[in-house]
Parts: structure tokens; C-alpha cells; sequence
């Protein structure tokens, strides 16, 4: 099955492939926002894998909280469909 753009609207995808795509992606993109964030202060602060190890540590909570958010919005958003 091709990809598609975020967005793109795809026939050839069935709707739970289309959420799940657009979640993924959604993810894939924050991820890599994380990770450049990341590169940019171990490289501005020298920071070692420890200080990395207990910064993501502390986070855990928030990706947490995160993720629950993205499921609720969505989950409000398809549930209010009349299916």
C-alpha cells in the first residue's frame, strides 16, 4: 500500500489504517522534534548519557499525560460520529 502525505486522503486505505497513519505520523513527527531538541543541547550543554538518562526520567509523567491527551481528543473527536 503507498503512503500518503499527512492530510492526503487516500482511498485505497480503510478508515482504521487512515487513523492509525495519521496518529503514527503525528507521533513520528513529534519524536523527531524531541530528538532534535535533544541533539541540540547535548551539543550546546555537553551533556553525558546520564544527565540524558535522568532528564527523560523525569519526563515520564509527561509523555504520559501527553499520550492521554492525544487519545482523548481523538477518541472525542470519532465518537461524536453517529456510526
Amino acid at each position: 500500500m503507498r503512503r500518503v502525505k499527512l492530510g492526503e486522503v487516500s482511498h485505497t486505505m480503510s478508515i482504521e489504517e487512515d487513523i492509525r497513519f495519521a496518529i503514527e505520523n503525528k507521533l513520528r513527527q513529534t519524536i523527531d522534534r524531541i530528538e532534535e531538541t535533544l541533539n541540540q543541547l547535548v551539543k550546546r550543554r555537553k551533556l553525558g548519557i546520564e544527565d540524558i538518562r535522568n532528564a527523560l526520567r523525569g519526563l515520564k509523567p509527561s509523555f504520559y499525560l501527553l499520550s492521554q491527551k492525544w487519545f482523548l481528543r481523538y477518541y472525542m473527536f470519532y465518537s461524536s460520529w453517529d456510526l
